[in-house]
């Protein structure tokens, strides 16, 4: 009698079946490397662009913009994950006649994207969307369950702790320190006159799972720490 060869059909099936679940277990695997990384480059990115309008307001002496949108898609619309610009404002016309004039930055106009000032040598320096994260796997906000500690212990986590109408800005001056404005062009008030009470906090997590960072900013000296859990 000659020996068999080939597979069966059952033997084809289980064969398949074995492929499918290992398939499936290393799509559940990447999906959540993905969601667990997007939320730590989406906080280090964020991070990066803190430090960065520090130094070039202190290194070229002018006023440098991050204007945070907590809750706006990749088009600029209302419903995302949110975004941040950095926009350098050499001449100042962010703030005219003593009003933020900021409330007609807009991040889905296009071109030119943001800036509706036109003032000269005014610069958008970078955009982000926290939608291009891991799949929407990023946004602004925060669950309470990672709190600042030294030097900022008492400052309580936000989203964003000085924005109103889901938008608000920080202003990196070229003394070092920060002022930090509303929506409407007001300036947000410090809490108290104590570290935390005039500090800024920011958060951003994963949309599932439990990676969260949250940002303390120091009005008075830019200085900023990063908590996460």
């Amino acid at each position: 009698m000659r020996p068999r060869s080939g597979f069966t059909l059952i033997e084809m099936m289980v064969v398949v079946a074995i492929f499918a679940i290992l398939v499936t277990l290393a799509v559940a695997a990447w999906s959540a490397i993905q969601t667990r990384g997007a939320a730590q480059n989406a906080a280090r990115d964020f991070g990066a662009a803190i430090a960065m309008a520090r130094s070039r307001a202190i290194d070229r002496g002018t006023e440098v913009w991050l204007i945070v949108f907590t809750d706006v898609d990749a088009s600029g619309q209302p419903g995302g994950s949110g975004a941040y610009f950095v926009y350098e404002d050499p001449d100042g016309n962010f703030t005219t006649g003593g009003t933020r004039n900021w409330n007609n930055f807009d991040p889905g106009a296009n071109p030119p994207f943001g800036n509706t000032e036109g003032g000269e040598g005014d610069k958008l320096l970078s955009e982000t969307f926290l939608d291009s994260y891991g799949r929407k796997s990023a946004r602004f906000a925060v669950s309470g369950g990672v709190q600042p500690g030294a030097p900022f212990t008492g400052l309580a986590p936000s989203a964003c702790s000085f924005c109103a109408g889901n938008k608000g800005a920080l202003i990196f001056r070229p003394d070092g320190s920060v002022g930090l404005v509303r929506a409407d062009g007001t300036s947000a008030p410090p809490a108290s006159f104590d570290v935390a009470g005039r500090a800024a906090s920011l958060g951003i997590r994963a949309t599932t799972g439990p990676q969260e960072y949250v940002f303390a900013v120091s009005a008075p000296t830019g200085f900023y720490e990063v908590y996460t859990k």
